[in-house]
């Protein structure tokens, strides 16, 4: 999982990424609204540890965080489909 985490990551953060991001906004804001984003989304709003991790700047922190989200069905499939999104493949 690591390793993927890893991948995706380096895929968002680079050019390809950002502008893969940039095309795509519609469908990223249509995976935003779907019921995995909310309830992906509620997972980051209820835990305080995310918002804690970021404005401390605490990447193992931020991973830990991450890490439990992605431990969960929404999680998974979330990732799934923006990894998907991003490498051009129909999510």
């Amino acid at each position: 999982m690591e390793k993927d985490i890893s991948k995706l990551a380096r895929s968002v953060l680079g050019e390809d990424g950002a502008k893969a991001i940039g095309a795509n906004s519609t469908e990223l804001q249509r995976l935003a609204d779907s019921k995995d984003g909310q309830k992906v989304k509620a997972m980051l709003e209820g835990s305080g540890a995310l918002d804690s991790a970021i404005n401390s700047g605490d990447t193992e922190a931020l991973k830990t965080a991450l890490g439990g989200i992605l431990k969960t069905k929404e999680g998974q499939r979330l990732a799934q489909q923006l990894s998907a999104l991003i490498q051009g493949k129909q999510a």
